[in-house]
């Protein structure tokens, strides 16, 4: 499909007037794209989404879970303290999405539990745009 030329001025300029107002300039775009898809194979892509979602070959993965604890006491809506829920090893235990009985542990430091200093140590990624 991006090898297929422009059937009008109007795709032409659509285009070109596009990477304009992106101010990247890439006039040949879809060229360079041809070219790099080119050099894609089934095994870079396997290895490529290894990569990014694997935990034993990325040592920076991260994965969101988020549990929602229930109050301590119904009456009064308080939820429970985290000390509560961390056993003596200071590992917090909950349950999986559905099989109660695969119980998992997790130390307690992979734990995200002051979000304003969490935030803090992020860096915005930069503004990406595909070649």
């Amino acid at each position: 499909m991006k090898q297929t030329v422009d059937l009008t001025l109007r795709e032409e300029v659509d285009r070109n007037w596009g990477e304009i107002t992106d101010g990247e300039y890439l006039f040949d775009r879809l060229q360079r794209q041809i070219e790099l898809i080119k050099d894609i194979t089934r095994d870079s892509v396997a290895e490529c989404l290894e990569s990014l979602v694997s935990s034993k070959t990325n040592k920076e993965y991260r994965k969101l879970t988020v549990q929602v604890v229930g109050a301590s006491n119904p009456e009064d809506g308080t939820p429970p303290a985290l000390e509560g829920l961390l056993g003596e090893d200071n590992v917090v235990k909950f349950l999986g999405p559905c099989d109660k009985s695969a119980v998992k542990d997790y130390p307690a430091e992979q734990f995200i539990t002051d979000i304003a200093s969490f935030k803090e140590k992020l860096e915005p990624y930069p503004v990406t745009k595909i070649v």
